[in-house]
């Protein structure tokens, strides 16, 4: 297993798409594994090369499928795709990390331990990767994981693909916690805010402003 440099591993990001199709981001911090297997999109300190994909650029594609089947929505993003980009890319990631599971993408960390990765809050009505445009629908075809994230409250993805972690030579298996002992730990869905409704034609509304 390569050891990543550190400009190649911290605080990377990374997506897969589970049986159903649905998009998860998951985020790294420093010292949570990725995929050491071609076919996941990455970001952050890692790049990605031809499949490099940042949180903010899907999260604003996510937002432009959505905007044909809600004409309030339609109403509030800009005229192009890229001025939404851009406008995503400004905006504070505090404030857009909570749009995410709004628009549908679910989102998984990790702290202090390579895995599992714990679900952060729950998506009332996932986005698939058919919905996307056909450019970012391609760079998922080799980023299944065999799970349903929908079912999938810890996630430890050594299970499914090779993974490299910054650091270490070999996988640590005696450092990293197991699922079931982190059961007591986990954070109740309802601890994340996810905004719907009106809360979620104002947050959109406000970075854009």
């Amino acid at each position: 297993m390569p050891d990543y440099p550190a400009a190649h591993s911290m605080d990377s990001i990374w997506f897969a798409v589970d049986l159903d199709g649905n998009i998860a981001f998951f985020d790294t911090g420093e010292d949570g594994c990725l995929p050491d297997s071609p076919g996941f999109p990455t970001g952050g300190e890692c790049g990605g090369g031809d499949l490099g994909l940042e949180r903010e650029g899907l999260l604003a594609r996510a937002l432009w499928a959505q905007k044909g089947g809600d004409a309030r929505l339609a109403a509030l993003l800009p005229d192009s795709l890229q001025q939404l980009e851009d406008a995503v890319a400004e905006a504070d990631w505090d404030e857009l990390e909570k749009l995410f599971r709004a628009v549908g993408v679910w989102t998984y960390g990790v702290t202090c331990q390579p895995e599992p990765y714990e679900r952060f809050g729950a998506v009332a009505s996932p986005i698939t990767t058919d919905q996307l445009d056909e450019q970012t629908r391609a760079m998922f075809a080799g980023a299944k994981l065999p799970v349903r994230f929908s079912e999938t409250k810890w996630l430890a993805p050594s299970q499914y693909v090779a993974v490299a972690v910054y650091g270490y030579d070999e996988w640590p298996s005696d450092e990293a916690l197991e699922v079931g002992d982190l059961e007591s730990e986990a954070i109740p869905d309802s601890e994340f805010v996810t905004p719907s409704g009106d809360a979620f034609y104002e947050a959109i509304a406000e970075f854009l402003a």
